[in-house]
């Protein structure tokens, strides 16, 4: 969290909305803690100089399996995403996850492994911060 700017701008999870802070980026990379999530990165380029770069990487997250108590949730399911750093004086200060292609829960249910909701689904909550994450400073909009 030393290279992460105190109101970093972020999506880590392409069902969130975009939030800033470093709490709540603490909390939005649960997977830098889970045994149970992978993450693979594709390619990744690089441009820039000391006082800012930008990183564009094409990566792969196979989410947490069916069952890990999170609503909204993509379960199991191998996301492949697109994700832009920006790094000012040595500080992470935006990371933005999108999906390289259209992100459907509709395999899943199709098999049963997810409940086919009422209502049209709507963006995942963003997580409660974890006690690891509480000594961060929130950010502002």
């Amino acid at each position: 969290m030393a290279l992460i700017d105190d109101n970093i701008v972020h999506r880590g999870d392409p069902t969130e909305e975009l939030a800033h802070g470093a709490r709540s980026y603490c909390a939005a990379f649960g997977f830098v803690r889970s045994a149970t999530s992978v993450l693979r990165i594709d390619e990744m380029y690089v441009v820039g100089g000391p006082s800012e770069t930008l990183v564009l990487l094409k990566r792969t997250d196979i989410n947490n399996p069916v069952g890990n108590g999170r609503a909204g949730g993509l379960s199991g399911y191998p996301v492949p995403l697109a994700v832009l750093v920006r790094v000012k004086n040595g500080k992470v200060t935006e990371w933005l996850d999108a999906p390289v292609n259209n992100v459907s829960m509709a395999p899943m249910r199709a098999v049963g492994a997810l409940p086919v909701p009422a209502q049209s689904a709507q963006p995942a909550q963003p997580r409660p911060a974890p006690e690891v994450c509480m000594k961060y400073p929130e950010g502002s909009k």
